[in-house]
């Protein structure tokens, strides 16, 4: 995204309202729209250069661009390796003037990342989240395994590089290996839902395993 215009003043022009949080400088920000139930939000991505850190040690993990505040991501760059097409149409988004085609980070790549992100995530005490985000993932998308696979070894793969092939297989296996408290606190972190952290291990095992063979 070009850092020339406004995009908070769009935002904020077509009724999305910002919301600030957390102790760094600049803060974290998410753009909602509509309340908490039925409504939605978004939030900006910038690639993570260099240590994250500034000279004095206090850590900088957003960037004021354009007007809005973006969180500050390592391999951000996966994200945008094979995306998936999707047609917004009129008649389920009646404000569009036209059809218009978007693209979204392939499920596949979001896990990927996951995994290249894992250890600073885990000193940052986000690991069980990530947990939870890559079994519902596989979860939602169960179907396409084989499909995923296949990503993998034609596209995701060759764009990674062989050291970081490497770092997410056996992160993937470490993650799954055996029931450990980052897999029972993604599992108490889904209230209601009454998840075993066995049945998530086992499941993102056997998904994982099939995934990355190459």
């Amino acid at each position: 995204m070009p850092k020339e215009g406004d995009i908070k003043a769009a935002l904020l022009a077509h009724g999305f309202k910002e919301e600030l949080r957390g102790d760094l400088r600049p803060p974290e920000a998410q753009y909602t729209l509509g309340d908490e139930n039925a409504g939605f939000y978004a939030e900006f991505l910038t690639p993570q250069v260099g240590s994250g850190y500034r000279r004095d040690g206090t850590q900088v993990a957003n960037e004021a661009m354009a007007g809005i505040l973006a969180q500050r991501i390592r391999h951000l760059d996966i994200l945008l390796v094979d995306p998936w097409q999707v047609t917004l149409d009129t008649d389920n988004f009646d404000s569009l003037p036209a059809p218009m085609e978007v693209r979204v980070a392939n499920p596949l790549c979001f896990m990927v990342q996951k995994f290249l992100i894992q250890e600073r995530r885990r000193n940052q005490g986000k690991a069980p989240k990530d947990l939870l985000y890559l079994y519902d993932t596989i979860q939602l998308f169960g179907g396409q395994l084989d499909a995923f696979q296949e990503s993998w070894k034609t596209v995701v793969a060759p764009a990674l590089g062989a050291d970081e092939v490497t770092k997410v297989v056996e992160r993937s296996q470490q993650a799954f290996n055996a029931v450990d408290d980052d897999l029972r606190n993604a599992a108490i972190i889904a209230p209601g839902r009454e998840l075993d952290p066995d049945d998530m291990r086992r499941a993102c095992k056997f998904a994982f395993e099939h995934i990355l063979a190459i």
